[in-house]
């Protein structure tokens, strides 16, 4: 009698599971198992569990080009014509830790030829954990193949049988599209879908939040240990690694003063270019490019005005740039453009040049829109 209903238990959890995973891999609310087209990877808004899927992607995709970064690097998107070799493996509060892991996986599941990897220079103080939560730090950090499968198992788990899984393949198969959902595409980069400028709002709400996060008694040191890391694995694996420090909007430069950190955001870039210049000495190659586009004009000082003013805007709000300023600076980077270049490359001879421009620049801004940015500076109780 114990035996049969044994069997009979074990078929039904069989069946169970069975059925659950055959229903979850097939919505794949994920992309994980193959149905990864734009339309099914924005059926439910992703952007809350990439920090846990995109090495299962990488995995699985084996991409011989990597874009690495936080949201702020997932406005920027491959070209068309590379887009099977390129991957966008930006996920959401990436720190640099997390970020020279993704990388090392990558290379690890298929070595990489070219990677592009976006810095903020937030991410450099002392403000979050090495690791944050949702970051699959067991299986990114697997060097062999038996813990590599062990924590793909556990991972797929996750994607495939949880309550999370079930949860979000039932948001997929019932989802309706709006012209306002965010767009996860193929290539790995997403955008928000907002046809105009968000306006004062946006900056004002990312604002506080940063305020917050920045208030601080003790001086803020840079914690620059990742960069160097992250240089000596692209030289000692030979990648053709580019590095993008990411722009904000000038309007941001006060919150940098309010929390007096400007003297660390010029420090930043000092540091990227020391650092780099003495790895490629030791290594006796040249150094790694460091693009700098915080001077582009008309993007970093494009008027923080109400919403229905400005079309086809270059941010969202002071750290976020748009899909119309991603493409620019990725055809900098690829060395696809037809124009001037945007950017700057970094070096020891420009660097100190390219800060005193940009601080220039803003305060420039800062007379010319200078109602809404006071308006703002008193509502953020300056």
């Amino acid at each position: 009698m114990n035996n049969h209903y044994l069997t009979a238990l074990f078929l039904t959890l069989s069946v169970m599971v069975i059925g659950t995973v055959a229903v979850t891999t097939r919505v794949d609310p994920f992309g994980i198992y193959g149905n990864d087209t734009e339309a099914a990877l924005s059926r439910i808004d992703q952007f809350f569990h990439m920090r846990s899927t995109k090495a299962l992607i990488i995995k699985n995709k084996k991409p011989s080009k990597l874009i690495i970064g936080s949201s702020r690097s997932a406005r920027l998107s491959p070209p068309a014509s590379e887009q099977n070799a390129y991957y966008n493996g930006a996920i959401p509060g990436a720190t640099p830790a997390e970020i020279r892991q993704m990388l090392e996986y990558a290379h690890y599941v298929r070595p990489l030829d070219t990677a592009i990897i976006g810095w903020d220079f937030e991410a450099f103080l002392p403000l979050l954990p090495e690791f944050r939560s949702g970051f699959n730090n067991d299986l990114l950090d697997a060097n062999n193949p038996i813990t590599h499968s062990l924590y793909s198992l556990i991972a797929h788990k996750r994607t495939a049988f949880s309550f999370i899984a079930m949860m979000e393949s039932y948001k997929a198969h019932t989802a309706v599209d709006t012209p306002t959902k965010p767009s996860y595409m193929t290539d790995g980069s997403w955008h928000r879908n907002q046809p105009t400028n968000i306006g004062p709002f946006g900056f004002s709400m990312l604002s506080k939040e940063k305020l917050a996060l920045f208030s601080n008694d003790d001086p803020m040191p840079l914690v620059t240990r990742e960069i160097e890391r992250t240089f000596r694995f692209c030289h000692d694996n030979d990648i053709q690694c580019q590095f993008l420090a990411t722009p904000v909007h000038l309007f941001h430069f006060e919150i940098f003063r309010k929390a007096g950190l400007l003297g660390q955001w010029k420090q930043w870039h000092r540091k990227l270019v020391n650092i780099n210049t003495r790895i490629a000495q030791e290594k006796n190659r040249n150094p790694l490019p460091i693009w700098a586009f915080n001077a582009y004009v008309p993007a970093v000082n494009e008027p923080i005005t109400v919403a229905t003013d400005l079309v086809t805007p270059w941010f969202s709000d002071n750290l976020h740039f748009r899909p119309r300023f991603g493409d620019v600076m990725l055809a900098d980077i690829t060395g696809t453009g037809s124009t001037q270049p945007a950017g700057i490359l970094l070096t020891p001879d420009n660097v100190e040049d390219y800060i005193d421009t940009t601080i220039s620049l803003q305060r420039s801004y800062i007379k010319a829109d200078r109602r809404r940015v006071g308006l703002l500076k008193k509502n953020l109780k300056f």
